[in-house]
């Protein structure tokens, strides 16, 4: 896939963080603070593309809601 920037922020979106976002290997910024999840975790899949330097930001609302062992920006 060549989708390099996807913003999910602000879309009251519930539920788990799907593990398939992690195929997104040209993947470069990935928002998902101000929705409603609520006790889940950024799958390590995603976590993985910080690891090859594609992935350069990943946002969510971790200080709170969400468990993000590889979030740059945490709201």
């Amino acid at each position: 896939f060549r989708l390099e920037f996807l913003s999910l922020d602000q879309n009251k979106l519930t539920g788990t963080i799907p593990v398939e976002l992690g195929r997104l290997e040209r993947l470069k910024e990935l928002r998902l603070e101000l929705n409603s999840l609520v006790g889940v975790a950024v799958p390590s899949e995603i976590c993985e593309l910080t690891k090859s330097e594609a992935l350069a930001h990943i946002s969510a609302d971790c200080k709170s809601k969400v468990t993000c062992a590889c979030c740059q920006q945490c709201l």
